[in-house]
């Protein structure tokens, strides 16, 4: 399996290349500011947590608005709910977790994820909403 992997933290990217090798993933890293990974990737994993609030806010609404090339996913401890729904319902895996390594064996730190509330409406039109 190939696997794209975007972060801006070198750490995480450290750590999920340990992960990958462990269980015999190959594991290709991108920085958000270079091009984005393309359709010979099996999957692509987005660090949103390595992006400032403002920053994650951005990408994902760019999630939101172009055709993805391959399943994808996403890991933060910082999303809304109604990002979590609005990414959800366009097909976009989310992790509510964190990568942490112990210096012997890299795993995720999971996070409360709750679950998604049965909301209608396109993923932007979710985005569009506030929450109160």
């Amino acid at each position: 399996m190939l696997v794209a992997y975007v972060t801006a933290d070198e750490v995480n990217q450290y750590v999920a290349l340990q992960m990958a090798d462990i269980r015999g993933v190959a594991l290709h890293s991108f920085c958000f500011k270079g091009p984005r990974p393309d359709c010979r990737y099996d999957a692509v994993l987005y660090d949103l947590d390595s992006l400032s609030s403002e920053r994650r806010q951005e990408f994902v609404a760019e999630l939101l608005s172009i055709p993805l090339p391959c399943p994808a996913a996403v890991h933060s401890r910082n999303l809304e709910e109604r990002q979590v729904e609005a990414l959800r319902l366009f097909g976009v895996t989310v992790f509510r977790c964190a990568i942490v390594s112990d210096r012997r064996s890299p795993r995720w730190h999971v996070g409360h994820s709750g679950s998604p509330s049965r909301s209608r409406g396109s993923p932007r039109e979710m985005l569009a909403t506030k929450v109160a």
